[in-house]
This record gives structure tokens, sequence and C-alpha cells, in this order.
């Protein structure tokens, strides 16, 4: 049986990645593939324990979480997801689609708190692999979207609420958006898709096109 394949939407919150990538798991089954959706961090007990300890458990002042913390706790989430979830899937010939990976502990630890572990987004990497037994995307989407394109988008959402980062101001979140634009143009297998368009279906067809045509390039039977 071929290798499945895993394919990750990034971007700042608010760009539409969750949408997107339901609509991309949705096309894609009608195209005949087997498709397993994951969001991270979560998809596992383990993994939506630390989900609320990382984005929602706002702890004393004299508490908060360092950045390598949040790194490793990123990292337990992931090994755990990798094992039970993408690595069964994509052995199986599934195509894995997830809403978020390690490209957004590369923005949002390395760039935007300028975490330094093991040197920085070289180091993000290598723990990241290591721990998951060399776990790497195929294909990596980066929706990119104005920052108040996002806010305003983050406040139409019903029931939202603003996790640990959506509370840091306004520097913060141009940093991430600064962020996200540079691993788009230096991480491999990774592309940057503008994502402003109000219009769900004009980003979908993109994003569709994008990951088809890394699909096809060594195909899935």
């Amino acid at each position: 049986m071929e290798r499945g394949k895993f394919i990750v939407l990034e971007g700042i919150n608010g760009a539409g990645k969750s949408t997107q990538a339901v609509k991309l798991a949705e096309r894609l089954k009608a195209d005949g593939f087997e498709v397993v959706q994951i969001f991270d961090p979560g998809s596992s007990e383990v993994g939506m324990k630390i989900r609320e300890i990382v984005k929602y458990d706002y702890l004393k002042e004299s508490e908060k979480l360092h950045v390598n913390t949040q790194i490793a706790l990123y990292a337990a989430a992931r090994t755990q997801t990798a094992y039970s979830v993408i690595w069964p899937a994509i052995e199986a010939g599934k195509i894995v689609i997830a809403d978020r990976w390690y490209h957004s502990t590369l923005a949002y630890q390395g760039y935007a708190q300028d975490a330094e572990i093991l040197g920085g987004s070289e180091g993000i990497i290598s723990v990241m692999a290591i721990l998951t037994g060399g776990l790497k995307p195929d294909h990596t989407v980066v929706l990119d979207v104005d920052i108040a394109e996002a806010q305003n988008r983050r406040k139409v959402m019903e029931g939202d609420k603003a996790d640990r980062f959506e509370s840091q101001g306004d520097a913060f979140q141009k940093l991430l958006h600064q962020a996200y634009v540079l691993i788009a143009s230096t991480q491999e297998n990774t592309v940057l898709i503008d994502a402003n368009s109000n219009d769900i279906d004009v980003v979908h067809t993109k994003v569709y096109h994008s990951v088809t045509n890394a699909i096809h390039a060594t195909s899935i039977h």
C-alpha cells in the first residue's frame, strides 16, 4: 500500500484554517480519497488536556508559562497525536489534514516570543521530528490574512473566546503575521495563499488546487 499524505493548514487566528480544513476534507473525500482531520493541539485525550493548559489556563503572574515550557507541552501533544492518529492513517494510505502543526510553534514561540531552544527554528523542527518519529508535512498551506480582517472574523465567531495568544496586543499579532510570511518563504513544501477574500469558496479553490497538485506529484492509488 502506498503511503498517505500529511497536509497542514496554517496561519494566524482568524485566517480561516478550520473552515478551509473542513471544506478541503469534504472535497477530497468526494474525489475518492480517505481523509482524517485533526487539529493541533488536540485530537487525542492527552492533546486536549494540553490544549486547555497552553491556550486557556491563565496562570498567576508569577507562574506564567515559560516559552520553552510552551514548546515542550506542544511537543508532547504532537507526539501523542502523531503516534495515535497520524502515523496509523498515513500507513493506511489515507490523507491527514491538520489544522496547525509545528509551524505554529515556529511562529508563536520561536519568532513572536524569541525562543532560542537548540538554536531557534531549526532546533524546534529537530525536536518535533525526533519526538514524532521523523514526521513532517508533505505540504503546508499558510493562509495569509490582514491582521484587521482576522480580528473582525474572530469577533463574529459565535461563542469564540480569546485565548492566551489572542489576548496579547497588536504588536504581538503583527509579529505573528510577519512570522508566517517568513515561514512560507523559508520552509520546505510550504506555500502562502491570500485568504483575505470573504468568499470562502474563492479561498477554498486556491487551497484545493495547491493541495491536489502536491498530492498528485506523488500520487496515491
